[in-house]
């Protein structure tokens, strides 16, 4: 298993963003990351393995793969693929913007943070709705050059396409994404190993628990807890990947420092124990 961390793609502070579109024969290597990843399917034919086990792949397919979730292509045959790579802090700063609209929120964070898709999202496009997406990705992948700025644009213009394409009944939210939810998330992100609770995080943020659960809610369809749990259990899984280090140290690592509880709480992300989920990847 090969571990992509965001040094890999992100090394450059101003860097939070990267589109591929490789064509790819054979068989890849299984590997995970600890950053977001859009992939389209753009033509060519394929197999994606993931922790949902093997399925054939072909134009039109679209994959949401939330950090900690690892995946691999075989029996490639002209495949086409487009990557979308999200920095963390592109999530909670520039894609704020979108925090009114519902369907990106659950594209995004909603869904794939599912007990049943596991950080493994997929849709099947129609055609139509494909040639849309590929006219939105490949100016991405074609001027990795341009601003910030306007790569940024882009970008918010495919995700608010795609999240119509696949909820076209999800309504807008007045507001915006609050800016305490964004503070919140990054509190919880960059010391997930804390004793947290939510009497502390709201005191920080400034805000009253339960409209702070709210907000929270709205945007990732979990509580700040929840959201925190979901968060601990992707470092764990990129850190049982990347690294030999013991499980217990990991555990620690991520703020369960509890080896019987940091497996429950694992498992009922992925599906499997941290021991089990680090020998399915090594297999």
């Amino acid at each position: 298993m090969f571990h992509l961390s965001r040094e890999d793609f992100f090394s450059d502070e101003g860097a939070r963003l990267f589109v591929g579109d490789p064509i790819m024969e054979g068989d890849n290597y299984a590997h995970d990351h600890d950053f977001l990843e859009l992939v389209l399917v753009a033509g060519g034919t394929g197999t994606h393995i993931s922790i949902h086990g093997a399925q054939k792949i072909q134009r039109g397919d679209f994959f949401v793969l939330r950090p900690g979730a690892w995946h691999e292509y075989l029996d490639c045959r002209n495949l086409h693929v487009y990557n979308c790579c999200c920095a963390p802090q592109l999530l909670r700063r520039e894609l704020a913007l979108l925090g009114d609209d519902a369907a990106v929120s659950k594209l995004l964070w909603v869904e794939p943070l599912a007990p049943q898709v596991r950080g493994v999202l997929h849709r099947r496009l129609t055609e139509e709705q494909t040639q849309g997406a590929v006219a939105n990705l490949s100016p991405l992948s074609n001027f990795p050059d341009e601003p910030f700025t306007v790569r940024a644009g882009r970008l918010l213009v495919l995700l608010g396409y795609l999240g119509k394409c696949i909820y076209p009944n999800e309504r807008k939210r007045e507001g915006g994404l609050h800016a305490a939810v964004r503070q919140g998330m990054q509190l919880l992100e960059d010391s997930c190993d804390e004793e947290w609770d939510l009497t502390r995080l709201a005191e920080l943020t400034r805000l009253n628990p339960s409209y702070l659960t709210r907000l929270f809610k709205a945007a990732t369809g979990r509580s700040p807890m929840q959201y925190l749990a979901r968060h601990r259990a992707e470092l764990a899984a990129t850190l049982l990947i990347a690294t030999d280090h013991p499980i217990s140290e990991i555990g620690v690592r991520v703020g369960w420092p509890d080896a019987n509880y940091f497996a429950r709480r694992f498992k009922s992300v992925f599906g499997v124990t941290p021991s089990a989920y680090r020998a399915q990847t090594d297999a």
